[in-house]
């Protein structure tokens, strides 16, 4: 279900809407998040009728997120492109938000780099 976050800039009411997470494969009790890199995003967002975010709404979404989750990084070098990897990040998401009382369906913040379009956001993140 998308959430809506509006704000006043200019005298002008905004409205977003996104997706509470990131693109995940799979059914609501069994998922993978997984990574893309901005053309992919791209690709989706123009087959959704979505459209990429800026910097300050994603930080706009980032601030209103009730469970924010800590980002942990990758060692470099070419595992991180394998399946296994994808599947290994997506548990320790799941351990993290299970672990702060967090539910499917909630916003989350702070978990990875953030490709989301209005529908996702690209949110600028201390880890590359």
């Amino acid at each position: 279900m998308p959430h809506l976050l509006t704000q006043t800039v200019f005298s002008i009411r905004l409205s977003t809407k996104f997706l509470s997470d990131y693109l995940a494969v799979g059914s609501d009790t069994n998922f993978c998040r997984i990574p893309m890199n901005p053309h992919t995003a791209q690709k989706l967002a123009t087959l959704f009728g979505a459209s990429l975010i800026t910097s300050k709404i994603s930080d706009h979404i980032y601030t209103k997120a009730p469970l924010k989750l800590a980002p942990f990084p990758y060692t470099p070098g070419n595992a991180n492109e394998t399946v296994r990897k994808f599947i290994e990040h997506n548990d320790r998401i799941e351990k993290q938000k299970v672990g702060a009382g967090g539910k499917n369906g909630q916003l989350i913040a702070g978990i990875k780099k953030k490709t989301s379009f209005c529908l996702f956001a690209w949110q600028n993140n201390p880890i590359k």
